[in-house]
């Protein structure tokens, strides 16, 4: 998904009156604290673990928008809560801290931090971006947006449709892995090490299939301009993780190509995720994947 280098306004929220609880755990009851600037008003979530301990912004404003804040909040607990990497994942993003904002769309969005731009504007600009994320060079405050409704195309505004609940919950994990992607090795991202270089070159090569350079360049080809060559691969290989496969269309899709044929990199994001470590000759030869070497 793109990715925002600068940004400076959403991190100094000003805090209001807390309103009431939330839900109840376990472990403590959250809040949800509204903080407005430039007069949109997001419920941040205060007095639970991560990232409803104060990282959690729903900025939605109606009932429809609002059910996917609540998907993408049930997306990060359920990765949170999975056996080997989930707690790894967690400790990692929590330590940045990442924080995490749900928006009706990229207008409303826009309004909030002071874009200063047209709601047309907004509008052709974000046509294919139905989330974003701070990545490097950015040193300040860590935060990704999601966007409950996306136009339908550049030029046909104010017409949005709905992302859906499993392409929010597609969103929230790619954009969680480049967060991880970002964080796990304090500036030496794992997604542009030349091991991952590497090896992606050998999935390529495996794949054998000329069109994919096309079709699928955004996800499979390396691309520079993005913070590492492989920034997307990665970032959708973990949300394959976290997930599962959702990207099918058009067929056969960019995950299905993910889980056939790019199994080397794969391998890789994965032992990242739940070691914070790069894979060695032995692992890739016990999960079968010799070619790897």
């Amino acid at each position: 998904m793109k990715h925002l280098k600068r940004f400076t306004t959403i991190a100094g929220l000003a805090v209001a009156s807390v309103i009431g609880t939330f839900a109840m755990s376990a472990e403590a009851a959250v809040i949800l604290t509204p903080v407005t600037q430039n007069g949109i008003t997001c419920q941040r979530h205060d007095g639970g673990t991560y990232p409803e301990n104060s990282h959690y912004f729903d900025c939605t404003t109606n009932q429809t928008t609002g059910a996917y804040s609540g998907y993408a909040l049930s997306q990060l607990q359920a990765t949170w809560g999975q056996p080997g990497y989930g707690a790894n994942v967690e400790n990692k993003l929590a330590s940045a801290p990442v924080d995490y904002y749900v928006f009706d769309d990229a207008i409303e969005y826009a309004k909030r931090v002071g874009s200063g731009q047209t709601p047309q504007q907004v509008y052709a600009q974000y046509a294919t971006t139905p989330a974003l994320s701070n990545g490097p060079p950015f040193t300040g405050g860590r935060f990704t947006i999601l966007f409950a409704l996306v136009p339908t195309n550049p030029t046909n505004y104010p017409n949005e449709v709905q992302v859906g609940s499993s392409g929010i919950k597609n969103n929230v994990a790619h954009e969680t892995g480049h967060q991880f992607d970002w964080t796990v090795a304090a500036g030496n991202y794992p997604s542009a090490s030349a091991q991952f270089n590497t090896i992606a070159g050998k999935d390529q090569a495996f794949m054998n299939k000329p069109t994919y350079v096309t079709q699928y360049s955004y996800w499979l080809q390396a691309n520079p301009q993005k913070q590492g060559p492989w920034a997307e691969l990665f970032a959708e290989e973990f949300a394959i993780k976290t997930a599962g496969v959702i990207l099918v269309s058009p067929a056969p899709g960019v995950d299905n190509l993910i889980s056939d044929y790019w199994k080397c990199t794969t391998l890789a994001t994965q032992h990242w995720m739940t070691n914070s470590s790069a894979p060695v000759a032995a692992d890739f030869t016990n999960a079968q994947l010799s070619r790897c070497n």
